[in-house]
């Protein structure tokens, strides 16, 4: 077991658990489109005016891991922390999934059938978008580009 049984039956436990599912996704979209976007897109200016790097100079897909400097992967980890601890933190008493700040431009669903829908459609696009994501790492793994369109 991945814990143990007694903590399973502590008031809560799952809340966060169920909840998972529902971020996980998220950031396989934003991966996604970071990925599509870069290749067809750079911001103008620099990423780093002190190391003279520009962003049309970081490499697109994995290798752009090595090319950002350590303080821009802070700031990549402090504004994903903002969100996991504050922004859309699960609240207890709602569903899992369900963090308050309505779904985007629908608002706030009260039909509890229609958002049961909705929240199941969003789990199978963010499935869909976590295989996809994976694709494009192992496709850019193995050829060193993320798209491979054979000449």
């Amino acid at each position: 077991l991945p814990w143990p049984p007694c903590l399973v039956r502590a008031p809560n436990f799952m809340n966060p658990r169920r909840s998972a599912p529902f971020v996980a996704p998220l950031g396989s979209f934003l991966s996604l489109l970071g990925y599509i976007i870069a290749e067809n897109f750079r911001f103008p200016g620099f990423i780093s005016p002190s190391a003279d790097l520009k962003f049309a100079d970081i490499p697109n897909g994995l290798a752009a891991i090595k090319a950002v400097p350590a303080l821009g992967w802070l700031q990549v980890f402090l504004a994903m922390s903002i969100f996991e601890l504050g922004a859309w933190k699960q609240d207890p008493n709602m569903p899992p999934g369900d963090f308050g700040t309505g779904y985007g431009i629908l608002g706030k669903i009260e039909d509890e059938e229609q958002r049961n829908s909705k929240l199941n459609i969003e789990l199978s696009n963010g499935r869909l978008a976590m295989i996809g994501i994976m694709a494009l790492m192992v496709q850019d793994k193995l050829n060193g580009a993320p798209y491979y369109f054979p000449n």
